[in-house]
Formats: structure tokens, sequence, C-alpha cells
């Protein structure tokens, strides 16, 4: 049956409407004809009830009783007799069918079957919208004589009382330019009231946008049909599909680029301006403000599309921005064509719309396409524009200004509007591959191409002129700086942060040399004009020194034609400026701005290890802290609201309020400045010297509590630097009076034990799992930042008594290390546990922070001789235990009684990763959770299970490390007697005490590597003191050395922190610089571990040999070796580095873990390439820095 009957169309019709409906969805949901085609044609493979909708069921059905016999016949030929059939016999037997005439005869009839019935579905629907319409009309009151005004609504007029289509080809017909004004205006009026979606749904659609973009070209003075077509524009494209919008804003820039290139409109010459309220600019205004609305708004919705439709619309707006009309004139000072550009940058001068369009890679891949191959005349326009402004500044006198009418645009704010879109498009370009591909470019009146370098040599150029654009009204009131000065800055400041634009566009000599020509010609006496562009050059210099490439640049590279390199002239101008040595520059160019402008230049480059190191010999603190010294400080005896106060502890004296203005500006931009000093070592040493030290990290501690930004180019807070200044007793001394350490324990204790008080609760807080919870993990690693090195735990717990008290009351807070040790370590009362909200969770943070400190064994060494902490642990875990009423009780294994057995370990034994086992910290599961033994009192050697090769170790290194002291003390002070008198009779500094704070480990370890023989320990230590290397390896016999500088003594900062642990980081971050950023991120400084591991010899951290081998080492091949052992030890340590560093706790790792593995021999090719050696020629004249004298830090410096 291959025929339908009248039955049968009515079915199916019913059939196709139920599944419309059942895919109304799907339909509705396109954003076009031709998407809601593909919805349909694909419907198979993406709906997954395809096959159970009624119209698939029935046309199945048919086909099986129109073909089924056929294809059953040609099943039994193919197969001839077998009972299966192949995949080829299939084919075959398909093909066959399809080329058959039943098969032809069915597929015509259904088609002209379901084309009559979807034509009477069409039909159906159009009478009842008609039916609908007309009802809806005779139900509203007054509808026969009510009249709409307004012209562009979209509700129901006389329009759909005809047929749609022949009333808009009529319209089309009356809107022909032949046709008489008033015919197109009441053509115009009608469209205005159709539905936007019955207009752009039509098959005239076409047309009609035709004779709308004719009507747009017409010259007729009358411009209210221009508008109407203008407004109809606006309505249609907010509710039109993108492929409609993209044809809109073709046609308007067709029509525009059309009128420029038939009318040839000119600047104006002189005096004269432009009307913007004159008709013909105003509609053509009118019409770019079109235009450019479209390209804010394309970007949005345009990736949801073909790329054919982005790159039509791209392509348009690059043919209408490359017409150039030629007025046949190409004599200089005549008339000028206004090309469309100008239009757009006057309605956005920043170019906004280009920025949109380059934010995705999607339509950026198709904007570089199109000026490579086609529109390339764009981005030479934009250069030719650079280079006009830049020719027209020369030979023009500042004082050039615009219109005083706000209607009227002169010829130079044009052209300077012009030039600022340039500007802003050219700085988007360059920042990508592909646009700097595009140069070098051929430039009118010049031979040579155009390279990349040139045009920024132009650019830095037109920042040396006058720094004002024209004064015109309606440019200045733009809410952002049009200054040429202020937009070359921010472009070049987005080249530096890219590295590969800075590094084609930045990073060349001619760049280089043409923004330090300023600086040369004023060092030379020479004038410069005008010279207010020099914070700008500042700012720059900045920003390429605060990369590393750009810092090797300015520090290495040597290829100007000077002596110095790049870096030597920036602090030469820096030192004479703040000086006030530069004759050539008045009174306002030598302001406090200009000098904090060029300390920020030269602060990116002496916070550096490296740059510290070149730029040391200019006394650039000493500058600095001479500078600070005159800076008027006149006290504030009223308060006022224009104050800042520096908070300090509570037990000095009280906080200073300082007039705010220019003078505290200045101020805290040279305290800032020497603040940055302390990112070093040795930079930290050269602020101690110039005693701001305490002033410094005040200022330092008011940004701090107000977190704020350390700077521009810093991408990380003051963690790193408060930690450099904690690995001295000084700096923690100064952390400790600016308020610093009062609020880090407060701040932990609000977390820890009492939360927040404005918190309201709705449901109760989680019990903690971990040993330290993630809301007091910041807290505790601030503390060990801050307790890091020995120095500074003696600095502030020496002599310090707990408090011991017999009441806590719940509301007082701690203030003091001591208090916080006393509350959350030397838990040993009721009333301490009592006054603890959280005991477990705050006496285990306190047990870890104990676990942390003593891990320095000079700190461990304080602790434990003030406050017995090892016999307070000990009576604590014999006071954890059951009490039956019949024997001794069991101990009970908790958090706890399992963090101070470990602790006990830790204390008591002592030797590297293959010389003693740490019990777990937590328990095991099955039948024993905890097998190892507790300790309970002090035994005279470490369990057997503690120690892993105890026969290689000596004996007298069994209980005896820590208790040979006095024989330690014994050989330190012959030796010392030895090297005084070997030295002469000068006495050592005043100021530095003669006790060296903590144990002697060089003359422990020595005692040990002689087998406990006291007199020959003696002297070698004698022998030893006369060799220049024991300056670096013996850190107690450099603490009352004469041959130590008086400054560097009296600063009490040991050589092995402000050298060897320097060099280490300056190493570190040439050799290994994933380490170098590792520590950065986490707040911590590869110097004061080092110096942990260097004061102390490495004990805990090497085996005995390793140990050995160490000393060894750095006794025949030189302190430098110090410096190259750390290193090694460090790379060896990367990958768990890594690791920490993501977790967070690099600090406790690096202080409290033990290695599964050994690390590297310090006999191995890492440690003693003679490549490495040879290639640190700066490290190995280590020793000679101590034989420089005063003159290290009495500021000589290079005049």
């Amino acid at each position: 049956m291959s025929q339908f009957s009248s039955e049968d169309e009515a079915e199916l019709q019913y059939l196709l409407r139920q599944l419309l409906k059942s895919t109304k969805d799907r339909i509705s949901g396109a954003p076009s004809i031709e998407c809601a085609e593909e919805i349909l044609l694909h419907l198979e493979e993406t709906d997954k009830k395809f096959h159970n909708y009624e119209l698939v069921r029935y046309l199945r059905q048919h086909v099986d009783r129109s073909l089924g016999a056929l294809v059953e016949a040609e099943t039994e030929l193919g197969a001839g007799g077998d009972a299966g059939a192949s995949a080829h016999d299939i084919h075959a037997v398909t093909r066959r069918t399809r080329d058959s005439a039943e098969y032809k005869q069915m597929m015509q009839t259904l088609k002209n079957t379901m084309s009559l019935v979807v034509e009477s579905l069409i039909n159906k629907f159009e009478e009842d919208q008609l039916r609908k319409e007309e009802t809806y009309r005779d139900n509203l009151p007054g509808a026969s004589e009510g009249r709409f005004n307004d012209n562009c609504s979209d509700s129901d007029s006389s329009f759909n009382h005809v047929s749609k289509g022949k009333q808009l080809q009529a319209l089309a017909e009356q809107l022909d330019s032949s046709q008489p004004k008033e015919v197109r205006w009441e053509a115009l009026q009608k469209l205005c009231c159709a539905p936007p979606s019955d207009v752009l749904s039509c098959e005239t659609w076409n047309s009609l946008r035709t004779s709308l973009s004719a009507v747009l070209d017409d010259r007729d003075p009358d411009l209210s049909v221009s508008d109407k077509v203008l407004k109809f524009f606006a309505k249609t494209s907010s509710s039109s599909p993108f492929n409609l919008t993209r044809e809109i804003y073709s046609s308007l820039a067709k029509s525009l680029e059309g009128y420029f290139l038939s009318h040839k409109l000119s600047l104006p010459i002189g005096s004269d301006g432009i009307d913007v309220t004159r008709p013909d600019i105003s509609r053509l205004l009118k019409q770019m403000r079109l235009i450019n609305d479209f390209q804010k708004e394309m970007p949005s919705f345009w990736i949801r599309h073909p790329e054919k439709y982005m790159e039509e619309v791209i392509e348009s707006t690059f043919s209408l921005l490359s017409v150039h009309p030629d007025l046949g004139l190409a004599s200089p000072g005549t008339e000028k064509a206004l090309e469309p550009v100008y239009l757009l940058a006057l309605l956005d001068i920043k170019a906004t719309w280009f920025n949109k369009w380059m934010h995705s890679y999607y339509s950026r891949a198709v904007i570089f396409r199109l000026l490579e191959r086609k529109y390339k005349s764009l981005i030479v326009a934009a250069v030719q524009q650079c280079l006009q402004h830049l020719s027209d500044c020369e030979h023009r006198s500042p004082q050039t200004s615009g219109s005083s009418q706000w209607s009227i645009y002169t010829r130079s704010e044009l052209e300077y509007a012009f030039f600022v879109h340039s500007l802003c498009v050219l700085g988007k370009v360059l920042i990508y591959t592909n646009g700097r591909k595009l140069f070098p470019i051929k430039i009118r009146k010049h031979k040579d191409l155009y390279s990349l370098t040139d045009l920024v040599v132009t650019l830095i150029n037109i920042m040396y002129q006058h720094p004002q654009p024209p004064r015109a009204p309606n440019l200045l009131c733009c809410p952002v700086s049009l200054a040429p000065r202020s937009l070359v800055t921010e472009l070049l400041w987005m080249l530096c942060e890219q590295t590969e634009s800075a590094a084609e566009c930045i990073y060349q000599s001619p760049v280089i040399e043409t923004l330090l020509a300023p600086l040369i010609r004023l060092l030379n006496g020479e004038q410069v004009s005008p010279a207010g562009s020099l914070t700008h050059i500042a700012d720059v210099l900045a920003r390429i020194a605060s990369t590393d490439r750009g810092l090797a640049l300015f520090l290495n590279d040597k290829s100007l034609d000077l002596s110095s390199s790049k870096g030597h002239i920036i602090v030469q101008f820096t030192q004479r400026l703040l000086d006030k040595d530069l004759p050539s520059l008045g009174r306002w160019e030598m302001s406090p701005a200009v000098c904090g402008a060029f300390l920020f230049a030269c602060r990116q480059m002496y916070n550096t290890c490296e740059g510290l190191q070149i730029l040391r010999p200019y006394g650039l603190h000493s500058c600095i802290a001479a500078a600070l010294k005159e800076v008027p400080r006149v006290l504030l005896l009223t308060q006022c609201s224009n104050t800042s106060t520096i908070p300090v502890s509570k037990n000095r004296t009280p906080s200073v309020s300082f007039p705010t203005g220019p003078s505290l500006i200045w101020e805290e931009t040279l305290q800032d400045s020497l603040l940055h000093f302390a990112a070093t070592p040795k930079g930290l040493l050269l602020l101690q010297s110039t005693g701001a030290l305490d002033h410094c990290v005040a200022y330092m501690y008011s940004r701090f509590i107000k977190k704020l930004q350390v700077s521009r180019c810093e991408k990380f807070g003051y963690g790193v630097m408060v930690t450099q200044v904690a690995a001295t007793a000084p700096g923690v001394m100064a952390l400790l009076n600016s308020g610093y350490v009062q609020e880090l324990v407060v701040k932990l204790w609000s977390v820890l034990e009492c939360g927040r008080e404005d918190l309201r609760v709705v449901h109760p807080k989680s019990t903690p799992m971990d040993p330290i919870d993630r809301s007091c993990l910041k807290s505790f690693l601030a503390l060990v930042n801050l307790l890091s090195s020995g120095a500074s735990v003696w600095a502030l717990l020496r002599g310090q008594p707990l408090p011991q008290r017999e009441a806590y009351p719940l509301r007082e807070v701690p203030s003091t290390i001591a208090d916080l040790m006393d509350r959350l370590i030397a838990v040993d009362s009721d009333a301490k546990i009592n006054s603890l909200f959280n005991y477990e969770q705050s006496h285990t943070f306190g047990l870890r922070l104990l676990c942390v400190l003593c891990c320095d064994l000079d700190s461990f060494l304080l602790l434990e001789s003030q406050y017995a902490l090892c016999s307070m642990l000990l009576l604590r875990q014999k006071e954890n235990v059951t009490e039956p009423a019949e024997a001794q009780g069991q101990l009970i294994l908790d958090r706890l009684s399992v963090e101070r057995n470990h602790l006990l370990v830790r204390v008591c034994a002592v030797g590297g990763p293959s010389e003693r086992r740490l019990p777990p910290r937590a328990l095991q599961e099955g039948p024993d959770p905890y097998p190892w033994p507790m300790f309970l009192s002090y035994p005279s050697a470490p369990p057997q299970c503690y120690t892993l090769d105890a026969a290689m170790l000596p004996q007298s290194k069994q209980g005896k490390i820590l208790t040979s002291k006095c024989a330690g003390t014994h050989a330190r002070t012959h030796a010392r007697t030895h090297a005084r008198t070997h030295a002469g009779t000068h006495a050592p500094p005043a100021a530095v005490p003669d006790l060296h704070p903590g144990q002697d480990w060089l003359a422990a370890t020595l005692f040990l590597m002689m087998a406990g023989d006291g007199e020959r320990a003696r002297r070698w230590l004698v022998d030893f003191s006369s060799l220049l290397c024991s300056a670096f390896l013996w850190p107690a016999r450099m603490h009352s050395s004469v041959h130590l500088p008086a400054p560097v003594a009296a600063s009490g900062i040991p050589p092995v922190y402000w050298c060897t642990a320097h060099y280490v980081e300056m190493l570190l971050k040439a050799e290994v610089p994933l380490v170098h950023s590792a520590f950065r991120m986490s707040g911590f400084t590869p110097s004061q571990i080092c110096l942990q591991w260097l004061n102390q010899c490495f004990w805990n951290y090497l085996d005995w040999p390793e140990v050995c081998h160490y000393v060894s080492t750095c006794v025949l091949m030189g302190p430098d070796y110090q410096v190259y052992v750390c290193v090694a030890v460090l790379k060896h340590m990367q990958p768990d580095i890594l690791l920490h560093t993501q977790a967070q706790d690099l600090q406790v790792y690096l202080k409290v873990s033990q290695r599964p593995h050994r690390p590297p021999h310090l006999t191995s090719p890492c440690c003693t390439s003679t490549q490495g050696v040879c290639q640190y020629g700066a490290v190995q004249g280590l020793g000679g820095v101590l034989c420089m004298g005063g003159s290290y830090l009495s500021g000589q410096t290079h005049r």
C-alpha cells in the first residue's frame, strides 16, 4: 500500500502536530532557523524517545507494508538458501531495494503527502492566530477609535490586517530613494509599528534591509528619516538572533564606509573645529555610536555561533576603519581627510571594544589572521599616528588648547583622540605573540622597516614629551588619565608583566639606553627637558627590575658605552638625588616623589642577594638613613583624624603619633626602602648598622596589622621579611618592641582557646581531629618562624621565669612567649588544666611547638636549663596512669602521652637518620597499638629500639654528648685565650658579651672526633683558630673575636648568617630556583635552616660520619664549601620540599623530620664539583669579607 487516503492524511497531520509539541522545547531554544533544522535532522541521535513517537511508528509500519515483500525476496535471492547472511549481502540487498521502482514510488508519494500535511498545518496556524487577534481587539474597550502613539511599539496595529509578506514587500518599495519623503516617512512609521520578529522572519527582509541602508545614505538634510532607520535598527537588534544582528551591523558599517568614500570629509585647519551638532556630523556620530554599542555587546554571545558570523563582523569593522579617502592634496599643512576612526576614537577613546574582542582566543585568532592577510594597514596607521604625535610634540608649544565650546572639536583634539585610541590598540596587540609577528612594517618616510624595538623607543620618547592632553572640557572630563606619559607607562608595564613580550620589546639595548639616557645626561650635568618624566622612568625601571631576567640585565649587562652596568647608573642617580647633588635639576624635580620612585627601582635590586652583593659598595643604606634623620618629626599633642599610630608592647614606651602629609609620606618611603634591606641576610646586617632597625620594624608592623600589600611588584606579604628579621637577636627584639610578638600570641590564643565572640553559634563547633587544626596552622607556622633561630629563643626567654600562679582566670590572655609556654607547654597543675577550654588540643599544640624548638640544640639547652622541661614531661607521664586498688597503675595511651614520649625520645637520643629511630605520633591498628617503650625516667642510654646502628658510633657519644659541655667549654676557653694572645693585646668590643649564647658545637664535635681526648682537641682548636676559615666554621670563637670589625661585632649578628647564609640564598636561587621559590611561598627562609645546621654542625640531621666529613671538607677546602654543602643538601631534598610546600608545613618538615633515606654523601660530585666551585668566584672569596675591616659598614661608596 503506497497511496495515502484522506483518513491517512488527517492521521499524519495529527501525528506531526504531536511530534512538534513533544520537541517544542528543543526547537524554541534554537537561536536561528538553521539551528532548528539541524536539531530536527539529528533528532534520532539526540532524543532517546525518538522511536517511541507515534509518527515514527506509523512511518515504520508504512515502510514495512510498502517494501516488506520486496526486501524478503531480495534477501532470499542474496542468501542463496543459506541460514544466515553476511554483512556484504545485507549491503547488497539494501542497495538493490533503494534502486527499485517500488522504493522510488513510495518516497515520492510520501513527500507529496507530507508537503500537503505541512501546508495544511501552516494555514490552520495562521487562521488560528488571526482569529485570536480579532477576538482580542474586539474585546478591548474603544478598540475601533483607539490609536497608538508609540511608533516603536511591538503591540498589534493595522499592519496585521493584511498579509505580512505582501505588506513588507510594499514597504520595501516605498522606502526606495526615488519615492517622496512623505511616502518614505509613512513607510517607516508602519515598519516601526510592526513586531521586530515578524519583520526579521519575513522573506523580504534582505530587500527591506537594502532599502533601509539606502535611506541612511540619503543626502537629504532632514534627518528625521535616517534617525527613524537608526532607531529601527537599534530596536530590532536588541531582540534578534546573532545572525540577523550580524546583517544589521554589516549594513551599518557598509553604509558608513560608502558615505566616507563618497563625501570625502576633511579635518579642520588651524583653530577651526568640527561642530558635532552639524546635521551630517551628528548623523555620522549617531551611526558610529550604534556600531560601537554593537562592538561592545557582540563578544558576549558570538562564541555560541559559527566562526564565519564572527569573521564577517570583524572584517566589516576592519574594512570600515581602513577607509582612507584621498583628497588629492599632498602638500604639507593642507587639509587632511576625516576618517571613520576619528569618530570611533571620540566615542571610545580607550578602545574598549578592541579590548573585549581580544579577550578570548576564539576571536583573537580571527583578528590576527585578518590583520596579517588583509588589514595590516590598520597597524601601520596606528603606528603612523604615534609618530605624527611625537613629531607634533617636538614642534608645537605645549600650551596648545582646544575650543572653549563643548560641541566644537579642533583638529588637535581629533588627532589626540586618534593617538590615544591607536596607543591602546597597539598595547593590546603587542602583548600577544601573533601580534608581535605583524612587525616589522613599512612606514611612510622611513627607508628601513619599522621594528618592535623602534616602536617601543618611539613610545618612550613620547613619554618624555609634555604630559597633558589638549585642554578641552570634553576630553578632560574623561574618568581615566589621558596624559601621554601615563598611557605609555601603563603600556610598558603591561609589556613587562608578560615574559615573552618583555623579552622581545623591553629587554633590548636600544630600549634600555633610551630609558637611561636622561639619567646619564643628568649625571653628566646636562639639562633634560622636560624633567617631569623622571617618575615615569623610575616606574618602568622598577617593573623591569622586578623580574629575574630584567634584574640580570641591570646587574650584569654592560652593553652601554660605560664602565659600569645599568644597575650602577640607577643607583648612582638615586644616590645623588638623595644627596641633592644634581645642579641641573630644579627643586621640584628632586622632590620626595621622584626620589621615592627611584628608591623603589633600586629596592627591586638590593632586596635580592645578587643585587645587594653588586650594589653594596655604594652604601645606599647609609644615604637613606641620613635622609631619614633629616625628616622633621613633630609630635602632635592633640589627637586628630589625620594621625597614624605605631603600636608597641604594653611593657614598652607608649605609641607616638606623627602628622600626616608630605613629611610623613616621605618618612614612610624612606623607612620602607630601608626595611627592604632586611629581605636578605647581608642586608639585615646593613640595616642594623644604620640604627634604624627598630623604626623600620615598627613601620612594617603598622602595615602588617592593616594587611597592606608590600608593594605593587611583590606577590607575597611580609612573611619572608619577618622570618629574616626574626633569625637574629636584634631583629627579634625589634619585633618584640614593635608589638608584633604580643599580637601574634594574642591572635594564637584567640583562635586556639577563645574563638570568634561575634560569631552566632547555630551549630556546635566540630571537634578537631588533627593535632593542629587548620584554623591554628597559620599561627603555629608564624610562631615557628619567629622562634626558629636559637639566638631568637635566647633573646626572648633568657632569664624569663614562667609565671607559675595558683589560679588562672579564664578571661586572662597571655601576651608573651613565656606566658604562652606556661599555659600550653608547662601544664603541670590542675589550675592550668582547668584554665584551658580545649585542654587536649591546646596542650598538643604546645608540645608540637616545643618539639620544633628543641630541634635547635641551643634552644633546647636553654629551655631545659631554665624550666627543666624533661623532668616536667616525665612527671606528667608518670601521672597519666590508671589507679587500680592494688598494684601499680598502668600507663594510659592517649594523644598527649604518645606526644610526650616522642618528644622525650627526640631530645634524649642524638644522631642522624641512620643512628636513631623516633617513635610515631599515632597509634597503630592491631592488638598492640603502641609497641614502643615509654620514657618514665632518664635512662643511662636510650633504649636499643631507638638506636639503629650503635656499633658504628664512638662509645663516648652514647649518653655523653649533651653532658660533655664542660669538656667543650674547657677546650674552647683555651683556644680563645691562645687566639687573643696570638692577636696581641686587643680586647673584644665592649658591646659584645664575652660568653657565647649556647653550646660550642664545633668544640664538642672535635672532642668526639678526638675520641674524648680533651688535650688533643685543645691543641687542634688552638692551631685552627689562626686559620681564616675558623671565622665561619667556629661561630663561638667569632662571637668575641677582635678580628671582627667593631660595627659588625656590635650588631650581634654572626658572620655565618650575614655571609655564609647570604651566599646560600644567592646560589640557591641560581641553581635550584624551584626550592628558592618554595621557601618564599612558605614564608620561611633558607638562611634560617642553614644557620641552625651550621651552628650545631649538622647534629641530628646528618649521620656521624657525614658530620666528620663536613668538618674535614670545610677545613681542607675552605669556608666556601659550607655554602656548597648547604645547597647540595637542599637540592637533594627538592622533591620533599616541593611536596611539603604544597602541604603548608615546610618549616616543620625541615626541622623535625627524619628522612627515610640517606642524604647525599659530602664527598659526592654534587658537593665537590670543580665546575661549580669555579663558577662562583665570589663565594670563593668568602673569607675576604672579614679582612675589609670597618669599611664594610662605614658607608664608603663609589661616587
